[in-house]
């Protein structure tokens, strides 16, 4: 019982240690995330492939292919970490620039529903697009800064609940059979 408590409060601290970084350093944990994503499909790739060996010859291609391919994308996040980190929020602005313009454009079609209501949230998504297309560090540095304090609550919850589950005690449950009953829901006559 108390290894299991031991290992949840580790892991609770690991989160809470994970979330005080995402906070304090968001542009740069979310560039290390991206690589050890990228580290991890690379591995998880070389292993795919490796284990085509035990396959039929005729039943490797997948195998081979799908290891090559997460091997390439790993490698890509690997080494184009911040590349990607400065382009995704470009993408995200546009897209919801996209976005909030054509639900505009669909408040003038004649459709029905609460055109006030429609109009606010496009022209607000139009806002934040704009926001994230002329700003993208900001709105992805609340992103990671919500992400770890997310993180950091969890593990104190989790610190919380791992000190009254160990000091509750183990759970003693006492088994006994039932007697046989005649009521509804009981098995049919003859029935084993």
């Amino acid at each position: 019982m108390r290894s299991g408590v031991t290992s949840q409060i580790l892991i609770a601290l690991a989160s809470i240690v994970c979330g005080v970084l995402l906070v304090v350093f968001q542009s740069f944990a979310v560039e290390l995330l991206i690589r050890i994503f990228g580290a991890v499909l690379i591995v998880t790739g070389i292993i795919i492939a490796l284990l085509a060996f035990r396959k039929h010859p005729a039943d490797r291609l997948p195998n081979y292919v799908g290891g090559i391919t997460l091997i390439v994308i790993g490698l890509i996040l690997l080494f184009a970490a911040r590349f990607l980190v400065n382009l995704f929020p470009f993408v995200v602005g546009i897209v919801m620039i996209i976005s909030g313009l054509g639900d505009l454009f669909m408040i003038f079609d004649g459709r029905p529903g609460p055109k006030l209501l429609h109009a606010l949230t496009a022209v607000l998504v139009i806002i934040l697009g704009l926001l994230v297309l002329f700003h993208p560090g900001f709105i992805a540095d609340i992103i990671v800064m919500f992400m770890g304090i997310v993180l950091i609550v969890n593990g104190i919850v989790d610190i919380i609940v791992a000190i009254r589950n160990r000091r509750a005690g183990p759970i003693d449950v006492e088994y006994r059979e039932m007697p046989p009953h005649d009521g509804p829901g009981a098995p049919p006559p003859g029935y084993h």
